[in-house]
């Protein structure tokens, strides 16, 4: 049976996850036929965060579920449930999960911005 409803915490978890993070790719090219974009659901675990990092291309992001402050191109923003968020390509950025809840949020990129990996900020 074709699957046209489900429920994001089902979807198995990506090999880019880790201890302080899941990821798990709800449409793509391969997965329900979406192509040239991939949409993506992250949990950050309460009080960790990614590293500062930054990629070619643009990310679009629908936060669901807790609170984390987000460093982009040296500024300082809030983000919280039902909120929104767009890092523009080639802009430093990174997420900090607050230390009382995880961070639950969805992230569209353009294809090649899942398989291609980041690059690192020292």
């Amino acid at each position: 049976m074709k699957e046209y409803t489900g429920s994001l915490r089902d979807i198995k978890l990506d090999d880019a996850s880790g201890p302080t993070m899941e990821k798990r790719i709800v449409f793509s090219p391969e997965v329900h036929d979406w192509p040239g974009h991939v949409v993506r659901y992250f949990t950050i675990k309460a009080g960790t965060g990614n590293p500062l990092h930054c990629h070619e291309w643009p990310h679009w992001g629908l936060i669901l579920k807790g609170e984390a402050t987000a460093v982009v191109d040296d500024q300082m923003f809030e983000l919280k449930e039902g909120g929104w968020f767009y890092i523009p390509p080639k802009v430093h950025h990174r997420f900090q999960a607050k230390e009382h809840c995880d961070f639950h949020f969805i992230c569209m990129v353009p294809e090649e911005g899942d398989r291609l990996p980041p690059t690192l900020v020292e």
